[in-house]
């Protein structure tokens, strides 16, 4: 691998060269009074521009050129203000989702985490009233049981006790015939 990136590096180095040789021919050509001599100039940068692109078509081809990942640094400075301009409009946006998302993770974590001790608290206060209940009726029996052995409720008296039965203690009045 390590050999096949030396020779990309030299293709492009290359190319480079053949470009910065066609670009001194094409100078030579402008500057030169001779017309002769110019246009023996032209056809050489010609010749140097054909070669620079058989290469360049063959290193595509290949696809030599695409493995080159890193930055020049004449680029670099141009690339890091675009990457911070176009990310940094996006930067408080995720923030925001992020903290957003974070906030209801945490709450919806405590509700539950409330709720499920409230459900269990009411699950343990339910079980002690019942319990409770249990005993009350089991009093509210004997004491029925007793004040109905001692004649001071009668059965008739389940709902309204002594006070609500408006018979009680009175004498029983004679049916008429």
């Amino acid at each position: 691998m390590e050999a096949f990136k030396r020779i990309r590096d030299r293709v492009q180095d290359l190319l480079e060269r053949l470009l910065d040789f066609g670009d001194r021919l094409h100078q030579q050509a402008r500057e030169e009074a001779d017309e002769f001599n110019s246009a023996q100039h032209r056809k050489d940068a010609e010749l140097v521009s054909e070669a620079r692109k058989e290469i360049w078509e063959r290193t595509n081809a290949m696809n030599v050129h695409h493995l080159d990942s890193s930055v020049r640094a004449s680029d670099r400075a141009n690339l890091n203000s675009t990457q911070i301009t176009e990310h940094s409009k996006l930067l408080p946006w995720l923030m925001v989702t992020a903290l957003f998302s974070g906030f209801a993770l945490a709450t919806s974590v405590f509700c539950y985490i409330s709720i499920h001790d409230l459900h269990e608290r009411d699950r343990d206060e339910i079980v002690i009233m019942k319990n409770d209940l249990i005993r009350f009726r089991v009093q509210l029996m004997s004491n029925d049981a007793l004040l109905l052995r001692e004649g001071i409720k009668q059965p008739s008296d389940m709902w309204y006790g002594p006070e609500g039965n408006l018979e009680y203690g009175r004498k029983e009045r004679p049916k008429e015939k």
